[in-house]
């Protein structure tokens, strides 16, 4: 006797479903049993698959060999019939190189919308044989998004080699939304067999050191030289060459820097230290900089004589005797003497005066270096110069005073046509007049915060007052479904609320949510009007929220 139909058609389909032909009373759906098909080594799985992949959020990876993805369906030309569309080829989302971290995105055939089957095995879907938990879920739109249960009347049956869905009766004729649209599987990215053998003499732990990024060889490290080091390749066949790099790194033959250069530690000649401990040096334009403290001792430190330029010193200086600054030295950190110091300090280089007596003052120095700062008296009077009010030094009523002797309390008000700058105390026993809001430059002195107004009168005023909070609230219509863990934006600003939950309600079609990590939404601070749901929002469904501000 031979095989019946019924046990070949069983076999054919449950051998290449990956189940094992147990009996011809069970459906594909009722064994249990896996089994599998023998391939070449460029189509057969390199790494491990783990039986509890991670199925969470899309393009999730597990162990760095199986990817979750929603794979988008597209009808296969010329497998219709009069009862509909049976053949469709799935392919990788058209974003798929931007969402996914596989290191191999963006490398053929890890690429967007790229057709399983066109590939010959270099893209597989895992199948069921490795475990349940991989069972392909396929879905149709033409009730929302609808899973098609394994049982479906339409009988249907998923390729996991090529990608291919096939389904024996189609729920309706023509281009039906009741077809697949889009089936969420399992992308193996894991290396081949051919791969291991060829590379890594089938040894997934293999290590390679490349010297640019190949893309195809497991856990490779790419050489780059670092600061400093010259990497010279001579070519295929020869050799690559590290050498230091003079402009950065100093060597026993000199070197030319291109760069700033810095002393952590001492700099010096032999057993003398020019530099204490914790100064830097830096230099550029022939001038010599020093950042840190110098306590240098026993040591004349010079400008232009010794470095070529000027020599200036931004951290402290610490001159412990005998510390002799030469010419050319700019000093712009603090300094310490603790021997003193000698000579004029009324004298500038050029000769010129380093204290200057203004009006009032009188300065004298003595021959040891000490100055002598003096007042004089000046008059109580007050006279306008240049719109500045200072004393003046004669005697009698100024010009635009009213008053009545050297009393400055009968003095009345000066007016003029430039703004008043004083450099005594201002006495206002009879008040002010005109506006207090305004700087010279015409801008606001006092500036309203959120929910604060401030205006001010005619006679000078100032009101403060406080504005109630608003209300805004904005509403979005979803055109297409949006999965939990993806912006949803709307035109709100949550910051204007500071992204707090106490002042932003979130409803979805009229119900309340639950702000919180493990609750019903959380806001997205990284963008103004962003929502992440924890799950799934469906088409036509209406976001709204209320910010107040």
């Amino acid at each position: 006797m031979a095989l019946s139909d019924t046990s070949k058609i069983n076999i054919s389909i449950k051998k290449l479903s990956g189940k094992a032909q147990t009996s011809n009373d069970k459906d594909l759906a009722n064994e249990g049993l896996p089994t599998g098909l023998t391939l070449s080594a460029e189509t057969i799985f390199g790494d491990s698959i783990p039986t509890s992949p991670t199925k969470g959020s899309l393009y999730d990876t597990t162990a760095g060999t199986v990817e979750y993805l929603r794979l988008s369906a597209s009808f296969i030309a010329g497998t219709d019939t009069s009862s509909g569309r049976h053949a469709f080829a799935l392919k990788l989302p058209d974003n798929y190189e931007s969402n996914s971290s596989n290191s191999k995105a963006g490398t053929y055939p890890f690429i967007n919308s790229q057709v399983i089957y066109i590939t010959s095995g270099a893209l597989q879907l895992v199948p069921t044989s490795f475990s349940t938990n991989y069972e392909a879920v396929p879905y149709h739109t033409g009730s929302g998004e609808t899973s098609i249960p394994v049982l479906d009347a339409r009988d249907w049956n998923l390729d996991y080699f090529n990608g291919i869905f096939f389904q024996q009766d189609p729920p309706a004729t023509g281009d039906s939304n009741q077809n697949p649209r889009y089936v969420d599987a399992f992308l193996y990215i894991g290396s081949s067999v051919k791969d291991r053998t060829a590379s890594g003499n089938g040894d997934p732990n293999a290590q390679y050191l490349v010297l640019s990024a190949t893309g195809s060889l497991p856990n490779e490290r790419v050489f780059t030289p670092g600061l400093g080091i010259d990497g010279v390749d001579a070519g295929v066949g020869s050799s690559y060459t590290l050498k230091i790099k003079d402009s950065i790194v100093a060597t026993l033959t000199g070197s030319q820097f291109s760069g700033n250069v810095g002393i952590t530690g001492s700099f010096g000649v032999t057993s003398t230290s020019i530099f204490g401990n914790g100064s830097s040096l830096s230099g550029a334009d022939n001038n010599f900089f020093v950042s840190g403290a110098i306590g240098s001792r026993g040591t004349t430190i010079k400008g232009t004589s010794v470095f070529g330029g000027d020599v200036v010193i931004s951290g402290s200086l610490y001159g412990g005797s005998p510390l002799t600054i030469g010419d050319g030295i700019f000093v712009t950190g603090s300094s310490e003497f603790s021997s003193g110091l000698s000579g004029s300090l009324t004298k500038l280089t050029d000769g010129t005066s380093y204290l200057i007596a203004g009006s009032g003052i009188s300065i004298a120095s003595a021959s040891g270096g000490p100055v002598t700062i003096t007042g004089t008296a000046v008059s109580a009077e007050w006279t306008d110069e240049g719109d500045i009010l200072r004393p003046n030094d004669g005697v009698g009523e100024q010009a635009g005073f009213g008053s009545t002797g050297n009393n400055p309390a009968s003095y009345h008000t000066l007016i003029g046509s430039g703004s008043i700058k004083t450099i005594g105390f201002v006495t206002a026993s009879m008040g002010f007049s005109g506006s207090l809001t305004r700087l010279p430059d015409g801008s606001s002195y006092l500036v309203a915060g959120n929910s604060i107004s401030i205006s001010s009168a005619s006679n000078g005023s100032i009101t403060v007052g406080f504005i109630s909070p608003e209300r805004v609230k904005s509403d979005r219509l979803l055109d297409s479904v949006i999965f939990a863990g993806q912006d949803c934006d709307i035109s709100a600003n949550f910051s204007s609320a500071n992204y707090s939950f106490n002042k932003v309600d979130i409803f979805v079609n009229g119900q309340l949510m639950i702000s919180g990590s493990s609750r019903d939404y959380m806001l997205n601070t990284s963008k103004t009007g962003s929502i992440r749901f924890n799950f799934d929002l469906l088409k036509n469904d209406i976001v709204v929220s209320v910010v107040n501000t």
